[in-house]
């Protein structure tokens, strides 16, 4: 089973309160399966885009998919993800290997870029979780 997942990241400020929201659909059906969002703490955008990711991943896992393509309108995390951009920034490392490995979970899996255009979705609940926002603590 397939599932289309698509992910998204908020920030206010950067480095400043962030959020990451996801949204999937069985691929067959296009039927809307799950979805999530949550306030993260503080950090950076690109951040907030990759623990979108993360949680998608693991949602799309635990609704019982084996295999996955994430949408994303976030270049730097497509490109980082599928290796044609090196990954410099060490807090951004650890997440690539953490996103690289929930994705290792699935038999087939593939990441796209998508215009922002088409991501209202995981932007408006990566959106709507951001006010939620109250710590100050750092996310490393």
């Amino acid at each position: 089973m397939k599932a289309l997942l698509f992910v998204d990241g908020a920030c206010r400020g950067n480095p400043g309160p962030m959020s990451c929201g996801w949204v999937f659909y069985d691929a067959v059906s296009r039927c809307r399966v799950g979805e999530g969002s949550c306030a993260l703490g503080r950090g950076t955008n690109n951040q907030a885009e990759y623990e979108g990711v993360r949680r998608g991943l693991l949602a799309v896992h635990a609704g019982g998919y084996d295999c996955v393509e994430v949408l994303t309108d976030s270049e730097l995390v497509a490109h980082q993800l599928t290796g044609r951009w090196v990954v410099k920034n060490p807090l951004l490392v650890r997440l690539v290997n953490a996103c690289r490995l929930e994705l290792s979970l699935f038999k087939v899996r593939s990441v796209t870029w998508i215009p922002r255009e088409s991501n209202g979705e995981a932007d408006a609940l990566a959106s709507a979780a951001l006010p939620e926002f109250e710590r100050e603590e750092v996310f490393v």
